[in-house]
């Protein structure tokens, strides 16, 4: 037997994130700090 499914469609609320919006909390949730993030992005690792 098998779910029945929504009735009504899925829809897209909000754009998609764009390339590397994310990258400098993510690397401050690694345990990057600031100044660590910013050599990273200047030597083109970023």
């Amino acid at each position: 037997m098998t779910k029945p499914r929504a009735s009504t469609a899925a829809s897209i609320l909000a754009p998609p994130p764009t390339l590397g919006q994310h990258t400098d909390e993510i690397l401050a949730g690694l345990g990057y700090d600031s100044a660590r993030i910013s050599a990273l992005k200047a030597g083109g690792a970023v």
